[in-house]
């Protein structure tokens, strides 16, 4: 920051910020609309183990836009998980009119000085009510209820103390304390360390974030840390981005020995090398959880993954509380105190369940509009149109991107990614249905081709909006919800997904929006992609006058197993099969097009996953180069009349599942006649 002056108010919004992140984290009273945002529904299936997490994201799976799950149902979903023997990882706390009994499993060994979780599944039967207090988490039960609470003890502490009524007891012992060694983790900046013992139970220092990312590992960022461990044999990995290789060694701890580890990653690839920096664009501070967090511990998490740029978004889940608010108004449009070689700014997220989300970076002054639609939240109609919103971020300079364009769905659907987004049986999954509108009406930036999605089908939704002549970047946002230990691709750590923004020596916001506006872009969760048409990248505007040929030149670095594809608007002008390995240090194919009409040309890479991706596959994706022959812009006929079928269906779905937009959709309708006439009407081409 060059101007401290300006945000003079910034540490007083940072206090409330996180003061309120914690109090909405353990109050019972947010158990409501948006319950699930509380620490208590939010515990993590890493205590109770495989079969807790497919049963918590199966509840997960059916929460609607009325409420999320309750305290009760997940402590029921983990309860019909467990085998009869009891639930693998949680201590059971039964408590009646008679003395509080308690089911201990095994007692694990834990290092003296260790911090310890301890997760208790509480029970009540009983003529009343009951108020339990574990550590800092505080439940009212009700006979028959059950709850998942949890307290962290230290030091050489074996027993939790526990309030029934405010009457304090303790718990029986609930592991032995054993004489421990060190592992001391060093690296010159800050890094994704995991430490895992045989079992594959994470290791954490005292003060460390305990995250899990989405393959169950659990990890931290530091620079310079001292895990405390029992003896035993540790796996011990450092990571940071996708820029470097991962560092992995096992050791073997005794007691009373400390092992030093210093690492110092390879190199994969060197982005900057080329002008390209990377960064994510929807990523939450505070989302419920189990944590609240400063911009501190956002900062840390982004320089240890390498991102060069990432978007705090503030945004609400089902009422009209917006998370991180206070934040967001005071420094919009200030890169974050401490990110001075990798900037940090806060957006906002726009929400409409029915519409889509879009994410805000860089907006230059607070529009006031967060979301629209949610059954109890500040404006419970899907009133105004998304389009609205947009355009009013936009004239404040705000770059608007589509996120999580397309979700999958389970059983039986279809593949087509138009009947599948337009047919759903649960109309409110947050897709991108108003995006095709939005994008011809000109008030969308960019589409999130990978984002905690489905990225194969948002692919094919961009390509044809590329193809039908819509100038939208590739963008990636990962949806990293930084305040959850463990769920699924949230609790990943930001950038793993990420879009790299071709910018030269350096990014800033501006640089990052010129980039999105012209779409020097590719998107990718661990390949590097280029491509290049006669020399031109991303974002390129490649000018012939008469039919030609060209060259598309692809390059490629990723592990594994991989299908390189090129693309001219929906359509594969060209296809690569490349071995596993073979793209390790390198790969690069080349395949002539033949231009008759103007074109946009672009290229995916679809894998196997590797050391570096966390998620099922490794995928990447440029935004186009273009082709205008004779002066005309893309517009490829059966693209452009994909776009108009989507926007028909659009219409059809927003009357029969709109909440209050009966009286508005004549404007609707002329909004949709707009950009049907936009998508028919650009510079005609040759047929």
């Amino acid at each position: 920051m060059c101007c401290e002056d300006e945000v003079s108010v910034y540490p007083a919004a940072i206090a409330e910020m996180v003061a309120v992140a914690r109090n909405r984290l353990r109050s019972p009273d947010t158990w409501g609309a948006d319950s699930w945002g509380s620490a208590i529904v939010m515990r993590p299936g890493h205590h109770a183990g495989p079969a807790a997490d497919a049963a918590l994201e199966a509840l997960w799976a059916n929460f609607t836009d009325q409420r999320g799950p309750t305290a009760q149902e997940v402590a029921e979903a983990v309860i019909g998980a467990a085998p009869e023997s009891g639930v693998p990882g949680l201590v059971l706390l039964s408590v009646s009119d008679a003395d509080p009994a308690w089911t201990v499993p095994e007692l694990p060994l834990v290092a003296v000085g260790a911090k310890v979780d301890i997760a208790v599944l509480v029970s009540y039967t009983g003529t009343t009510s009951m108020h339990m207090a574990i550590g800092t988490d505080t439940v009212r039960l009700h006979d028959g209820e059950s709850a998942l609470l949890e307290a962290s003890i230290e030091g050489d502490q074996t027993c939790i103390p526990i309030w029934i009524d405010g009457i304090k007891t303790a718990s029986p012992e609930l592991f032995s304390r054993v004489a421990g060694g060190v592992i001391n983790l060093s690296a010159e900046t800050e890094v994704r360390w995991s430490v895992t013992d045989a079992d594959h139970h994470a290791h954490f220092p005292h003060v460390a974030l305990r995250k899990w990312d989405v393959h169950g590992r659990g990890y931290f960022h530091s620079r310079n840390s001292d895990v405390t461990v029992p003896p035993g044999t540790y796996r011990v990995r450092a990571a940071s981005g996708i820029e470097f290789r991962p560092f992995e060694i096992v050791i073997t701890v005794d007691a009373g020995e400390q092992a030093v580890i210093t690492v110092d990653l390879e190199r994969r690839i060197d982005p900057h090398a080329g002008g390209w920096w990377s960064a994510d664009l929807h990523v939450h501070a505070n989302y419920g959880g189990e944590y609240a967090i400063s911009p501190d511990d956002a900062l840390r998490m982004q320089r240890g993954e390498s991102l060069d740029f990432m978007n705090l978004v503030a945004a609400n889940q089902l009422t009209e509380h917006v998370h991180d608010l206070s934040l967001f108004r005071t420094a919009l449009d200030h890169q974050l105190p401490g990110s001075h070689d990798a900037p940090a700014h806060i957006g906002i997220e726009y929400r409409n369940d029915l519409y889509g989300h879009f994410h805000v970076t860089g907006a230059r002054s607070d529009v006031g509009r967060y979301q629209t639609g949610h059954a109890h939240g500040a404006i419970n109609v899907d009133i105004p149109f998304n389009h609205e919103a947009a355009a009013d971020f936009h004239s404040v300079d705000a770059l608007v991107g589509y996120c999580h364009p397309v979700f999958p769905v389970w059983g039986d659907a279809p593949d087509e990614v138009l009947e599948r987004v337009m047919g759903r049986t649960d109309p409110r999954s947050n897709e991108a249905r108003c995006a095709v509108l939005d994008a011809a009406l000109g008030v969308v930036d960019s589409i999130d081709v990978l984002s905690n999605g489905d990225d194969i089908a948002s692919a094919e939704l961009y390509r044809r909006m590329i193809g039908a002549g819509m100038r939208v970047a590739a963008t990636a946002g990962s949806d990293s919800m930084l305040s959850l230990r463990h769920l699924g691709v949230h609790s990943n750590p930001p950038g793993w997904v990420r879009c790299y923004a071709r910018t030269s020596e350096r990014i800033s916001l501006d640089s990052l929006r010129e980039a999105v506006h012209t779409g020097r872009t590719i998107a990718t969760n661990g390949p590097w992609l280029e491509l290049e048409v006669n020399g031109h990248g991303p974002g390129d505007i490649l000018r012939v006058d008469v039919p030609t040929r060209v060259m598309a030149t692809v390059r490629v670095v990723t592990d594994g197993l991989c299908t390189v594809r090129l693309f001219r608007g929906s359509d594969v002008a060209h296809l690569w099969e490349i071995p596993a390995g073979a793209a390790r240090d390198g790969w690069s194919g080349s395949a002539p097009v033949e231009i008759s009409t103007s074109d946009a040309l672009m290229v995916e890479v679809r894998g196997e996953a590797d050391p570096l991706v966390l998620d099922d596959f490794a995928f990447a994706h440029t935004s186009p180069v273009y082709v205008f022959l004779g002066g005309a812009e893309v517009r490829r006929p059966k693209d452009v009349e994909w776009c108009l079928h989507w926007l028909d269906r659009l219409r059809e779905f927003v009357a029969r599942h709109g909440r209050g937009v009966e009286k508005r959709l004549p404007e609707l309708d002329a909004q949709i006649a707009s950009a049907s006439r936009s998508l028919q009407g650009r510079n005609s081409q040759p047929s």
